[in-house]
């Protein structure tokens, strides 16, 4: 079975560095005007404020790019992590899905099929939509038919990227055109 650093090999060329700090963007700077915590210290620091601020998470998930010292399999395992809150009353859960955006977006601009290989990740993404669709709330509002029909739809996209082909037909019996669209 392939390592994540096989299937997702880091950046050529990339010094590997500590995640820049971020306490600017957050807006977390200590009085003296200094404070030298990590990326990660500060985006811990935020979400204790207010678990589901997104700029933290995104803010976080850029501190993670290879550029600064990140890593491609840094940002899928920080995904799994935010996957594995099953907090779906927020949009925690679904940085897996941001953050597999924010590698294809880094790596080619575009699609990135080595990464569907992953073996954790189109099961993560099965549980991901499943459970968010099994939730009384998802994202601060109820779940309703249609919140159902787009997760449904959400897992047909997945199956196609992750070529799970088989999958696909049962799904789209259970989805609406309309979410298809």
């Amino acid at each position: 079975e392939l390592t994540i650093e096989q299937i997702l090999p880091p950046t050529p060329g990339q010094p590997k560095k500590k995640p820049m700090p971020m306490p600017l963007r957050l807006g977390l700077i200590g009085r003296d005007g200094r404070d030298d915590a990590s990326a990660r210290e500060w985006f811990e620091r935020a979400i204790a404020a207010q678990f589901d601020w997104e700029q933290a998470y995104t803010y976080y998930r850029s501190a993670l790019f290879p550029r600064f010292g990140g890593s491609i399999p840094e940002l899928l395992d920080f995904g799994y992590e935010c996957a594995k809150t099953k907090r779906y009353d927020t949009p925690v859960p679904f940085q897996l899905v941001e953050s597999l955006f924010a590698i294809e977006s880094y790596i080619l601009g575009g699609p990135y099929p080595q990464m569907w290989a992953e073996p954790r990740l189109y099961p993560a993404l099965t549980e991901l939509c499943e459970n968010a669709a099994k939730s009384k709330e998802f994202q601060g509002k109820p779940v309703d038919e249609e919140r159902r029909q787009w997760l449904r739809a959400m897992r047909v996209a997945f199956a196609a990227r992750a070529e799970r082909f088989e999958e696909i037909l049962p799904l789209l019996k259970d989805t609406s055109d309309a979410m298809l669209l």
